[in-house]
């Protein structure tokens, strides 16, 4: 549905499999002559993908960020910083 097949990593290659198990969904819309879009069909498609089809779309949208860099390394990971915090006394 929306991630390729490409993927190097394990993680993104479960993904890849658990996806193509869903069921795909398809719409289409026209604006003819000046029409503005108000937004209502980007809500109702979002709306009928579900959670699992936006965090598939959002990890498609990193795996192909990374491979228009350059990355072809370990999957990306969540930055940790390590931080002190001291209280003042009262």
């Amino acid at each position: 549905m929306f991630v390729s097949a490409g993927g190097d990593g394990p993680g993104e290659a479960e993904l890849v499999g658990y996806l193509r198990m869903e069921k795909r969904v398809v719409m289409s819309r026209v604006l003819r002559n000046g029409e503005v879009d108000d937004g209502s069909f980007d809500i109702e498609f979002w709306q009928r993908v579900g959670a699992e089809g936006i965090f598939a779309a959002a990890w498609e949208m990193v795996s192909e960020a990374r491979a228009i860099r350059g990355d072809d390394g370990d999957e990306p990971r969540l930055q940790r910083s390590v931080v002190r915090v001291i209280r003042r006394g009262r």
